[in-house]
């Protein structure tokens, strides 16, 4: 009898370990989906290049892929990047994120460095659709790979700007679709990198 309820017991365990993860897991995700990085009309996508200069719950997946032709033949590099940002408050978020590279002239793979970070939304403007704000960012070396990894850590402080054109006179209402986004950030080095 005894170990007829120890085998009832273990799955309970198992379902009671899967349910906390769950529950956690759902604790880090946003409750309801909405765009963020809005100014008045105008939404401030992300894109491959340049980030936007919204703060929110978000979760990023990239792929990239480099051919380089060479008189060795060609190296080609792929990328698969993530990242997640979480609110703090309603203008402060903090992201985690990571590369896995793989390359193929010469062989390496792994993971790159890991990259924590913190984002201020600092000032919006509806009227005429503006949005800045600053963060810093910073790559801990020797978190990743030896093989892809350089083991001395970078920190970027970084700005970022939205402006839209929604706001120009009628005589250039032609402009007022297109919105700019731009990014700024030094890469400063902690070793002799």
């Amino acid at each position: 009898m005894h170990t007829h309820s120890m085998r009832r017991a273990a799955p309970r365990a198992t379902l009671t370990v899967i349910a906390a993860a769950l529950g956690i897991a759902a604790a880090m995700l946003p409750l309801q989906a909405e765009a963020h990085a809005i100014a008045g009309y105008r939404v401030f996508p992300a894109t491959l290049a340049v980030d936007d200069p919204g703060v929110g719950d978000e979760a990023n997946l990239q792929f990239g892929h480099i051919r380089v032709p060479g008189d060795d033949g060609d190296q080609s590099v792929n990328t698969f990047h993530f990242e997640y940002d979480k609110l703090i408050t309603s203008r402060l978020a903090l992201s985690v994120g990571g590369s896995y590279v793989m390359q193929n002239n010469p062989t390496a793979h792994g993971f790159d460095n890991f990259d924590i970070g913190l984002k201020y939304l600092l000032y919006v403007n509806e009227a005429h659709e503006f949005m800045t704000s600053v963060g810093v960012t910073a790559e801990l070396g020797g978190t990743g790979s030896h093989a892809i990894a350089n083991s001395f850590s970078t920190i970027s402080p970084t700005i970022y700007l939205g402006k839209g054109m929604g706001d120009l006179p009628d005589s250039l209402a032609w402009l007022r679709p297109v919105a700019i986004t731009a990014e700024a950030a030094p890469a400063l080095t902690t070793g002799a990198g």
